[in-house]
């Protein structure tokens, strides 16, 4: 079975947070997809409590890890979209070529309700 067919339950799309200012001066929070980072085929599996203490013990927050064969070319402060749907949001916390080989890439990721 190949990489490719492993990391492909679901669908992900990477966004950048994008800050404007409102009539009033405020601050408006909204997204970006980054170009052509949508529709990649992905899976996405939750830590484990045990895993998700250890790192919280090392002050890192984090929720979920998402896998593919595509390079998201993903950045921190980035956010992940599972499947088209605008909530959840994933954090992206950690970035990671998981063999070092280009084929195999993991986003480690904080869920967020925006």
């Amino acid at each position: 079975m190949s990489i490719y067919h492993l990391c492909s339950t679901h669908v992900a799309t990477l966004k950048r947070p994008l800050h404007t200012q409102d009539n009033a001066g405020g601050v408006l929070k909204s997204f970006q997809t980054v170009y052509p980072m949508s529709d990649i085929p992905c899976t996405i599996q939750p830590v484990s409590a045990k895993e998700r203490e250890a790192f919280a013990q090392a002050n890192i927050m984090m929720s979920h890890r998402l896998y593919s064969a595509t390079d998201f070319g993903a950045q921190n402060g980035d956010y992940v979209f599972i499947n088209n749907q605008s909530t959840p949001g994933y954090h992206i916390v950690g970035m990671y070529d998981e063999a070092g080989r280009g084929q195999l890439f993991r986003l480690d990721l904080l869920e967020m309700h925006l």
